[in-house]
Parts: structure tokens; C-alpha cells; sequence
């Protein structure tokens, strides 16, 4: 019987990091011959992605995302992911291992962050996962990595980034979550909140050490750790490495 692949996903705010670390990695990967496939969500441009690409125009005809609400703007994400989990399911059957950027908690940052009041979040995540996991049986991921990186560090690299091609061209470089840095705050404290309270299902890797911004290749490190323990990549030549000096 085939061995199932293993599922990892790359989350954090906008601006953490997540597409270079996901660039890196996937060259790791590729260099150490291990089998693999990457998504990224929302899948902007497929049709899945029509509702999050509206949503998240600056002048969405939906409203402001505190307008639309986390509910409402959950389903959106969700049935992207519905449409892309038949894939994701046979890459897993054929045991090759899926890296995504974004999923499910995504969700539950984003929209979630917008519950401040504990308890009502609770019932909002304990929503989400009965949605996505059990209605739509949306594979879950072995392991949800998250991009810790403080908010003003993450709004300084959004300010340079290029316009995003989902984005209408005269509504600026930034989507409605982008450009909020109050969401960002949010989004960036429930990540946090949701790792505590499930933590068999994260790990939190800070991209910061106190006022020092880790380099990308500080922080790929300590992402490829945390892979190379849950694939087992115990082999005699990781064993020789960890004894040089």
C-alpha cells in the first residue's frame, strides 16, 4: 500500500514572507529529490477565485470586509479550496507531499480576526472547521506553519510591493485587507490565538529576533527543521551533518 503524502501549509499576515520562504522551500525540496506539488490560495485568475478576487477589491461591490463579515466572506475562500481539494487529495494518494500557501486557517485568522470577543471566535473556528473538514471534506494538513513578523515590518514590505494583478488597475496596489493595518493587527494577534489553542497543529516560526528582521535564509532554515523532523529525513547523511563542528 502507498504512503500517503504529508501536507504542509505556509501562513502568516500579508507582507510575512510567505511566497519566498514557499520559492525557497520548494527549491530545498527539489534538491533533496523528494516528491512534491505546491498551491497557492486564493487561486486568483481560476473561476473558483471569482468571490474572493470581488471581496477583496478596495471598492468591493460586497462592501468593506467588516461589511461583509466572517461568515459571509468565508464561504468565498472556501469553496476555492473545495474546488482544488480533488487534486490535493490525489497528490496525497499517490504519496507525494503538498506545500500550500494559505488554507484553511487563513480563514481563521483573517475572518476570525475580526471577532474580538474570545468566545464568539471559538464558535466562529469550531464553525469554520466543521465546514471545511467534515461538509466539504477538505483535506487537513499535517502541519500549519506560521510566519510570525510584527505588523509595522509586515506594513513596510506591502507598501513596496508592485500592484496585485487581481486587483482593478484604478483601485492602487493594496486589497481591502492590505490596506487596513488594523485587519493586519488582527489577523497577526488570532494567528497567534489559534496556534495556543490547537498547538499539535502548528508551529510558530518568528521571522524576528527582538528588533533584528531575520534574512530569508535565517528564517528557511528554520522552517526546513520543522519539515525535516515531521518527514522523518533522518537518513545517515543528516545524522553526519548534525555532528560537524
Amino acid at each position: 500500500m502507498m504512503r500517503r503524502g504529508k501536507f504542509f501549509v505556509i501562513e502568516g499576515i500579508d507582507g510575512s514572507g510567505k511566497k519566498t520562504q514557499m520559492d525557497l522551500l520548494t527549491a530545498r525540496l527539489a534538491q533533496e529529490n523528494i516528491s512534491f506539488q505546491t498551491i497557492s490560495f486564493p487561486r486568483y485568475g481560476h473561476p473558483a477565485a471569482y468571490f474572493e478576487e470581488t471581496y477583496l477589491q478596495p471598492n468591493s461591490l460586497y462592501g468593506t470586509p467588516e461589511q461583509v463579515g466572517p461568515y459571509h466572506a468565508s464561504y468565498f475562500f472556501t469553496l476555492d479550496r473545495y474546488d482544488a481539494s480533488f487534486e490535493v487529495k490525489r497528490w496525497l494518494a499517490d504519496g507525494t507531499h503538498v506545500i500550500a500557501d494559505r488554507y484553511v486557517i487563513s480563514n481563521a485568522a483573517h475572518q476570525g480576526g475580526k471577532i474580538r470577543d474570545i468566545k464568539e471566535r471559538e464558535r466562529y473556528v469550531e464553525w469554520l472547521y466543521d465546514l471545511e473538514y467534515r461538509q466539504f471534506e477538505i483535506p487537513k494538513p499535517d502541519l500549519n506553519i506560521i510566519l510570525s513578523l510584527p505588523v509595522a515590518i509586515a506594513s513596510r514590505r506591502i507598501a513596496g510591493k508592485q500592484a496585485r494583478m487581481y486587483l482593478k488597475s484604478e483601485q492602487g496596489a493594496k486589497d481591502a485587507h492590505e490596506m487596513d493595518e488594523a485587519h493586519l493587527r488582527n489577523s497577526q494577534e488570532a494567528y497567534l490565538w489559534i496556534a495556543k489553542k490547537y498547538p499539535d497543529e502548528f508551529r510558530i516560526v518568528d521571522c524576528a529576533d527582538g528588533d533584528r528582521e531575520l534574512n530569508e535564509q535565517e528564517i528557511h532554515e528554520r522552517i526546513w527543521e520543522i519539515l525535516k523532523e515531521r518527514l522523518q529525513l533522518h537518513n545517515a547523511r543528516y545524522i553526519l551533518d548534525s555532528m560537524k563542528p
